[in-house]
């Protein structure tokens, strides 16, 4: 809880009004569970494994429980019978690609193949990228996803990259492929952005969503019904891709001497 405040209200006024510091952070997280109707919310997240002891509040916070508290915070899998089913059309759903291989994605996208978009975008070996799950997620301006207008959905290419082993560094001595895991690995790029770290396959070691800006699609709602929805971003996490994809692509260029 000290350490959302800071994050809430600023690293040095976490203590001036504790009520208002953590308000600001689990309001919205209740706003989104009341408009969804998740009131279990999420069964495979565990708040209790955020509790960290007094002693180790200003020390590092292991990547499991940044992975378990920013998945409780930004994503909603409504996977309980009395949430609201999640739909491929609605902002922020993430979901799975058409079903066709990934090679045939890209190329009917994109126009290039899956090897060159490990080698020039991703920048990850054939062998890390057995570990990572390539996505769709739909972004978009909110008064659109309130009042939908006729036309295509826009979504952005995705991929989900697991960190190799808990601590979210490579170990020394551990296997050479395993590299995806470490921080400083998948150094952001103009056209990447990444989430914080998360919880998504509950598993120990955390995982990224990189989302590439330059690889959007736009899909008529008839197409987009018929996705897999895997989770959704809360509006606090898609309302920051969606403004950093705004400013993406309508970056000012000078020509100069």
């Amino acid at each position: 809880m000290y350490r959302l405040s800071q994050a809430g209200a600023g690293i040095n006024r976490a203590e001036e009004n504790p009520r208002e510091s953590i308000n600001r952070v689990l309001v919205p997280i209740l706003a989104d569970r009341i408009t969804e109707h998740d009131p279990q919310g999420e069964t495979a997240i565990s708040w209790n494994e955020s509790l960290v002891s007094p002693e180790n509040v200003h020390g590092q916070v292991p990547v499991p429980v940044k992975a378990s508290v920013n998945a409780a915070m930004h994503l909603s899998f409504a996977r309980t019978q009395a949430s609201v089913p999640i739909t491929p059309k609605e902002l922020g759903a993430v979901v799975e690609l058409p079903e066709k291989t990934v090679d045939e994605f890209l190329q009917m996208y994109f126009g290039f193949d899956c090897s060159r978009f490990l080698e020039e975008v991703f920048r990850v070996t054939e062998d890390e990228w057995k570990d990572c799950s390539p996505r769709l997620v739909q972004i978009g301006a909110a008064c659109d996803a309130a009042q939908p207008k006729p036309g295509p959905l826009l979504y952005l290419f995705a991929v989900e990259w697991p960190f190799a082993n808990e601590d979210g560094l490579k170990k020394k001595g551990g296997d050479p492929k395993k590299n995806l895991a470490a921080d400083s690995k998948r150094s952001l790029k103009e056209l990447e952005w990444q989430s914080p770290v998360l919880n998504i396959w509950d598993t120990p070691q955390g995982a990224r969503i990189s989302v590439f800006k330059n690889l959007s699609i736009g899909l008529r709602p008839d197409e987009a019904e018929k996705l897999k929805v895997v989770y959704r971003f809360r509006e606090e996490l898609i309302s920051q891709l969606t403004q950093d994809y705004a400013r993406y692509i309508s970056r000012p260029g000078v020509v100069s001497l």
